[in-house]
């Protein structure tokens, strides 16, 4: 098949809100409108109970100021969350703490000598709550009451240097398998810095047990490869995580066959997908506390 045969095919677009709640009433969400409802009842009730005091010409103003403000703040996006949201998020998050630790048992009150070095109560941090409850055998990882999830690593496709007609095969085989989900599926790219520096020395320290002389010579050659390509600039080591989420009873087994079915329609895209036991699972939650763990691991 030439790339002749692909220059009729129309390319579709897969929206990025396939998410997003249905329409219900002169474009807007079921939420939405219920909000805007809500703040003209109320709009309603506040001037009948201040005729007596104000005059409808006051109030007018004021209650379309607030209705303004109300319908701006419910249909209007950032991040694909509404403004309303997105400040529910931000209170949320100043009242949350900043520094939690990892201590289920709970976080004692520190000494008392403590606290009077530091000229007052010092705050102490918050206990961190990991959804994650356990790994098992299998590599699932058990969330407790919010399911389990299974995870895999993935290759990366060099999408740039190819053709028009195999990017549309990439396409259409990620396509097809966004359309084969039966459940929540996330897709986690990281990015950490790679140090070559403890590799060359590592290199070079190993390079004269080799058995024979130019084992040793290209053991050297090659460190001194690793390091001048610190010269060209920073180098990053990329990692994609595919993660299978369940809440049904008992999800292992269902898991496991999303996971292989991913593995096998992925492969048409030229992407490997290689499932994580328990030792790497392990290893990918904590790198996610830890970036440098990941790194420390591939060297």
């Amino acid at each position: 098949m030439s790339e002749n045969d692909f220059q009729g095919l129309r390319i579709a677009r897969i929206p990025g809100n396939v998410d997003a709640p249905d329409r219900v009433v002169m474009g807007l969400t079921a939420r939405q409108a219920g909000i805007l409802t809500a703040t003209a009842v109320v709009l309603y009730g506040l001037f009948q109970a201040s005729r007596p005091l104000l005059s409808p010409l006051v109030f007018g103003p004021l209650a379309v100021l607030v209705l303004v403000i109300v319908t701006v703040a419910v249909t209007v996006n950032r991040d694909g969350l509404s403004l309303d949201l997105l400040g529910v998020a931000a209170l949320r998050h100043l009242r949350s703490p900043k520094r939690q630790v990892l201590a289920p048992e709970g976080v004692e009150a520190p000494p008392r000598f403590v606290a009077e070095a530091m000229s007052g109560s010092p705050t102490s941090p918050a206990p961190y709550l990991s959804p994650v409850r356990q790994v098992g055998a299998d590599g699932i990882v058990d969330l407790g009451r919010d399911g389990a999830s299974a995870l895999a690593r993935c290759s990366t496709v060099n999408f740039a240097l190819r053709t028009g007609a195999e990017q549309e095969i990439l396409i259409g085989g990620f396509g097809r398998w966004l359309n084969a989900l039966t459940g929540p599926t996330q897709i986690c790219r990281t990015s950490r810095p790679v140090e070559l520096a403890e590799r060359s020395i590592r290199l070079r320290a190993t390079a004269p047990s080799l058995p024979h002389p130019a084992l040793e010579a290209a053991a050297c050659e090659h460190a001194d490869f690793l390091e001048s390509l610190a010269d060209y600039g920073r180098l990053l080591d990329r990692d994609v995580l595919l993660a299978a989420h369940e809440v049904a009873p008992e999800p292992g087994p269902r898991l496991g066959r999303r996971v292989a079915d991913a593995a096998g329609q992925l492969a048409a895209c030229e992407v490997t997908t290689t499932p994580l036991d328990a030792a790497w699972t392990a290893v990918a939650i904590q790198s996610a506390f830890n970036p440098r763990l990941r790194a420390e691991e591939g060297s």
